[in-house]
């Protein structure tokens, strides 16, 4: 539902993909829902939510921006979400080495850096499937080529 609201509010086209396996401890990954959205522009936008604890009440959602976006870019973006009805607040997270000493704020960095590493490893993956779906045209054996429209 939140990526309906993003794509209405925020003009984007985010788009359910795989789920993104993330690997926070252990062999067995916890699963986010992941969706995602490239522009001609080249800014890519995930959205991301865990969708093991379904807490009903109360959902938590990252929201990834990618590229060189100007500073007024990312104002008006952070004030047409935060006007939406259903978001309560608005985290701007930004790994600083300073923050880096406080567990809790190391301990919520560690975490993004792991969402960030698998999420980079699964968009490889999804790209390289899209890669060989894709129709490849066949050589003709034909010497001549026709001329269809005058």
């Amino acid at each position: 539902m939140l990526a309906f609201h993003l794509n209405k509010s925020l003009e984007i086209k985010l788009a359910r993909q795989v789920d993104l396996p993330v690997y926070l401890a252990g062999d067995s990954p916890v699963f986010f829902s992941l969706f995602y959205f490239k522009d001609d522009v080249r800014y890519e936008y995930y959205l991301i939510q865990d969708i093991t604890g379904q807490d009903q009440l109360l959902n938590s959602f990252l929201f990834l921006l990618k590229g060189h976006f100007q500073e007024t870019m990312l104002e008006n973006i952070i004030e047409t979400i935060s006007k939406m009805s259903d978001i309560f607040s608005i985290n701007a997270v930004a790994p600083d080495e300073k923050l880096l000493k406080r567990s809790k704020t190391a301990k919520t960095i560690q975490f993004i850096n792991t969402i960030l590493t698998d999420l980079e490893i699964h968009i490889l993956e999804i790209n390289r499937r899209r890669e060989e779906i894709k129709v490849k045209l066949k050589p003709t054996r034909t010497k001549s080529i026709r001329k269809l429209y005058d």
